[in-house]
């Protein structure tokens, strides 16, 4: 979070911010401010079960609240094995979802572990294959199964 707010600040003072790189990154702005973030090369390194990137939580049902967190730029899903997927946006948040919907363990916060990240990301040097996320959920189940 921190490396992103520096570099909307250095932004902001006109530097040249060439890209940002975060890993576990909780969600630091809105829709707006996100969007007004597209021109910097953004991307944001998760493990799918690390809870710290999914944080502030977005709930579906809180309609009156319009001014939710958001996350700026790429997300890449440290997947199993060589496998990796880049997802953004709307896709991102769905995932955050549905994440939402499952019950937390210690594996949500050991995840959010440099050492978990690093080790993924060894898997994956030299030959990281890039897949299409499959997200599952399904707005009409927001409840879990019925």
């Amino acid at each position: 979070a921190v490396a992103l707010i520096l570099a909307i600040h250095l932004d902001n003072g006109k530097f040249n911010v060439a890209r940002v790189t975060t890993f576990g990154q909780p969600k630091v702005t809105n829709f707006e401010g996100a969007d007004s973030l597209a021109h910097l090369n953004i991307e944001r390194i998760v493990m799918p079960r690390d809870v710290v990137p999914l944080v502030p939580p977005f709930d579906p049902f809180d309609f009156k609240r319009i001014d939710i967190y958001w996350h700026a730029g790429k997300e890449i899903i440290l997947l199993k094995g060589t496998e990796y997927s880049i997802i953004e946006g709307a896709d991102a948040m769905l995932r955050a979802t549905k994440f939402t919907q499952q019950l937390l363990s210690e594996e949500n916060i050991t995840n959010h572990q440099m050492r978990h990240y690093l080790k993924a990301v060894n898997m994956k040097v030299p030959t990281a294959t890039l897949v299409a996320y499959e997200n599952d959920f399904n707005l009409f189940n927001l409840l879990g199964d019925i």
